[in-house]
């Protein structure tokens, strides 16, 4: 499976926030959109810088309570992001997210433009559906195998 598959069935909706946007308006974003990140662009507002996921928001919070929530999204977000393409195997962008320890990776087009946001949830969820359809498929060949053998 393919990470264009994901993004397809998900949609390519991408939360994207400023670097000085506060990170109460991250929380917000998150919360309203029912997403484990965002996407933080640099002053330009075109590229994007760092990703900000739920836990930077639990780190900045624990560090410094609610006076983190008027600090801008910036300080918190990671620079260090994961990027595949659609074109990218799940399983292998599985295990390169699983050896860095980051649950999120930036999704590229083949042209370079970023199309969305993969969460390892979406990879493990992907995979399950994989093999239960493979499973599927192998029950009802040895049913069938079953009752041609037995007329």
């Amino acid at each position: 499976m393919k990470i264009s598959e994901i993004v397809d069935r998900k949609g390519n909706a991408l939360a994207v926030l400023g670097e000085g946007d506060p990170l109460a308006l991250a929380v917000a974003t998150m919360e309203r959109e029912k997403i484990g990140s965002v996407a933080i662009t640099g002053n330009d507002g075109n590229r994007i810088v760092g990703l900000l996921s739920q836990g930077e928001l639990i780190g900045a919070l624990a560090r410094l309570g609610s006076e983190a929530l008027s600090r801008p999204a910036g300080d918190f977000m990671y620079r260090n992001m994961l990027y595949c393409r659609c074109s990218d195997d799940v399983a292998l962008v599985m295990d390169r997210m699983t050896s860095r320890k980051q649950r999120h990776s930036v999704v590229q087009h083949a042209d370079g433009r970023v199309v969305g946001i993969v969460s390892l949830g979406d990879l493990v969820a992907s995979l399950l559906a994989s093999a239960r359809l493979e499973t599927d498929v192998l029950r009802d060949m040895a049913r069938s195998h079953i009752c041609m053998s037995s007329a």
